[in-house]
């Protein structure tokens, strides 16, 4: 039976010296949902990178951008699948590495704004 949890490691891709969050995140949960936790986290940490726009915030794991709409665990099992075929392996390291960007985001990902809505 799956973890009811996923620990994700949030890091902001262009800040190299920037201290990464760990946070255990719900299957079912949106990753808005933790959006109030990276703001704190990152507050602190004299970033040159904004995270704080939400029209602008936007997240990725390896390099693909991830739908704020879609549950954490639906996510995970996504990528999960693919490293089963592309890797002919069964798992996806952990913790789930999610890059935090503050600008440049994709035009068909969505507001986390509005995903929090939901």
């Amino acid at each position: 039976m799956a973890s009811s949890f996923i620990v994700v490691k949030f890091f902001v891709k262009e800040e190299a010296i920037v201290q990464p969050l760990f946070l255990r995140v719900n299957r079912r949960s949106l990753f808005s949902a933790v959006l109030a936790a990276l703001f704190e986290h990152f507050a602190d940490q004299n970033l040159k990178t904004r995270i704080d726009d939400l029209d602008q915030l936007w997240l990725s794991h390896e390099g693909t951008p991830l739908r704020w709409e879609t549950p954490v665990g639906v996510i995970f099992d996504r990528f999960l699948a693919a490293a089963a075929v592309q890797h002919n392996s069964d798992s996806v390291a952990l913790p789930f590495a999610v890059a935090v960007h503050g600008n440049g985001k994709p035009d068909d990902i969505g507001s986390c704004e509005d995903a929090r809505l939901h």
